[in-house]
């Protein structure tokens, strides 16, 4: 998980961030953008044994 500059804002800038972190799938190394709020549920999903391909399409993909 990766908390960063687009998930806080930059107040020199008056920018705002967005609310969500990255994470990645090992395997793939697919990233996604989760909002915070939805952090819990998502690893809950996840270390449930959900499929990452499950999870991660409810979410844009990180980096471009």
């Amino acid at each position: 998980m990766t908390v960063d500059v687009q998930t806080v804002g930059d107040r020199e800038r008056g920018e705002t961030g967005d609310l969500r972190v990255t994470i990645r799938d090992r395997d793939s190394m697919e990233q996604v953008r989760v909002p915070i709020a939805e952090l819990g549920a998502v690893f809950r999903e996840l270390l449930d044994g959900a499929p990452w391909s499950q999870v991660s399409g409810r979410y844009p993909r990180a980096g471009g």
